[in-house]
């Protein structure tokens, strides 16, 4: 006696296997075939009724045939899917949200050594400004990080000195700061 076999359960988001192949070919010999069992109809009835009753016949069944092409069309037509295939389509969304993280990131290291005092104030052509140290690089994994060069005057003390108001600033528990170079430092948001 041969044992049963069970199926094995798909995951959740497993869409199956894949429809077997020639199912389109398939189905355009189908339609094929019934075209041509039309046209075949609309002969026999049109050379077996007077003139005038068979243009009317040849008309049925041009519009059969008609019809018959727009229901292949829409049986052949390719089966409504993700341009994406599901890993690509996390891929792309996880840039696009690590791109506007890192933009936010940008955004509140600005706000904080503005608010912290380690910008400096700047004359530019379009008036006074603060210049803050530029963010170099953006680090998101594993730990959240900016690598920021210093401006002209600022040494990594002033950085040191104002990194709890940075801290509450940027809305994390601490900063670490390390130097990697005499004008740039990297600091790991924590």
């Amino acid at each position: 006696m041969a044992p049963a076999m069970v199926p094995t359960p798909q995951p959740a988001g497993d869409p199956g296997p894949p429809p077997p192949a020639g199912g389109a070919s398939r189905r355009l010999g189908l339609v094929v075939l019934g075209l041509l069992a039309i046209g075949a109809c609309g002969v026999a009835l049109a050379a077996a009724v007077q003139p005038p009753a068979a243009m009317s016949l040849v008309m049925v069944a041009a519009a059969l045939f008609g019809f018959t092409g727009g229901l292949s069309a829409a049986l052949l037509r390719a089966p409504a899917r993700p341009v994406w295939v599901p890993g690509q389509l996390t891929a792309r969304d996880r840039a696009i949200d690590d791109s506007d993280l890192a933009g936010e990131l940008r955004w509140r290291w600005r706000k904080a050594c503005e608010g912290a005092g380690v910008s400096r104030m700047t004359w530019t052509p379009s008036g006074w400004s603060e210049a803050v140290p530029v963010v170099v690089r953006t680090t998101l994994r594993p730990v959240p990080s900016l690598t920021v060069r210093l401006r002209p005057d600022q040494d990594i003390r002033d950085v040191l000195a104002a990194r709890h108001r940075l801290a509450q600033l940027m809305r994390v528990n601490q900063l670490v700061i390390t130097p990697l170079s005499i004008d740039i430092v990297r600091i790991e948001l924590w």
